[in-house]
This record gives C-alpha cells, sequence and structure tokens, in this order.
C-alpha cells in the first residue's frame, strides 16, 4: 500500500472514530411546551410532569390564579418504534432539585441550563408505560420576548436510535454541540 492511502486510510478511520453519533438535524429538534399557556395541560408530555409542575406552581415566583400553571416549559420530541411511541422530554426546572442555571449573569459565557429533570417515557401499544429518569441540558432562551425562538444556533436536540434502543439529547451554543451536555438514555 503507498504512502498516500495509508495516510488517507488513518484520516478517514480517526475522523469516524472522533465523530460521536450526536442529533443535530432540524428534524431532531425539540419542540416546547409553555406550560403556562392555556390548554397546555391537554399535551400528553405535561401528564409526565404533572406531580413536579404542582410543586413549582406552589413555589411560583408569580402569583397564580386557580388552576393556572407558572411560567415553566418543557421540552420534548417524539419518536415511533414499530408499535410503541417514545416521549423525551426536559423540564426547564428552577426549583430545588431542579436545573443548574448556568446563563444567570452578564458574564456567564454558558447559554443553557445543566443538569436538568429529564424523561425518557416508552409507550406500548396496550398503553403501558416504561419510564428513564435522567438529566439534561436545556437550550431556549429567545433573548426578546419569551414566545420568540431561541437564538439562530441555540438549540436542544432529540434522537432516537431504533438498533441501540437508545435516545440521544444534546444541545448547541453559537451553532456547536456542547459535548458535556449529551446524554444518552437507554430504554
Amino acid at each position: 500500500m503507498n504512502r498516500f492511502a495509508m495516510v488517507a486510510l488513518a484520516l478517514c478511520a480517526s475522523g469516524g472514530l472522533a465523530q460521536p453519533s450526536l442529533a443535530q438535524a432540524a428534524k431532531d429538534e425539540m419542540q416546547i411546551l409553555r406550560i403556562g399557556k392555556p390548554g397546555a395541560e391537554k399535551a400528553r408530555v405535561f401528564g409526565f410532569w404533572k406531580e413536579r409542575i404542582a410543586v413549582l406552581n406552589k413555589t411560583a415566583l408569580v402569583a397564580l390564579k386557580p388552576g393556572q400553571n407558572g411560567p415553566f416549559d418543557i421540552l420534548w420530541k417524539e419518536f415511533k418504534d414499530g408499535d410503541a411511541t417514545i416521549v423525551a422530554s426536559i423540564l426547564f426546572d428552577g426549583g430545588e432539585g431542579g436545573c443548574e442555571m448556568g446563563p444567570n449573569s452578564s458574564s456567564s459565557t454558558q447559554s443553557w441550563a445543566a443538569n436538568c429533570p429529564a424523561k425518557v417515557v416508552t409507550i406500548a401499544a396496550d398503553g403501558a408505560q416504561s419510564v428513564r429518569n435522567s438529566r439534561a441540558c436545556f437550550q431556549w432562551f429567545p433573548m426578546a420576548s419569551r414566545d420568540d425562538p431561541p437564538e439562530p444556533g441555540e438549540r436542544t436536540y432529540a434522537s432516537y436510535d431504533a438498533a441501540k434502543k437508545t435516545v440521544s439529547l444534546g444541545v448547541t451554543a453559537n451553532a456547536k454541540f456542547v459535548r458535556t451536555c449529551t446524554r444518552n438514555v437507554k430504554l
């Protein structure tokens, strides 16, 4: 084998090993559920967090009307695997035991909240549910109105590998993956 071919083969092999399988396509972007919006409790993912939301509502910093939920958010993504539905979700939780707040000062270079509560729920065709609890980063902080989309390059992603039965969660900051935020949750 000539020298050029050996170098090319080595570069291809090392490049393949250095690239983890991370979700970052637009189709992998998680959706946001604004819990404080009317009708949010009808979303399937709301039910997975119902008890925690009740606790957060009791300690909310804003006055809530009866039946109203606080200004909390859930990022979520749904996948199909045969007859099963897999729902990955991350709760932006500022309460005790919730997220580690990173983007909270003018000198902070971190734009995401770390170590937020996450769940991956597998729903079988008969309705039986299996829950995997985890922790993940949460990236969805618009610079203007809370109802605006996040800044370009600031996203939270989820992907599902059916062969490995694994959901991968991750965030980007400045359009680059934050490796410390990558979580793989085995079903």
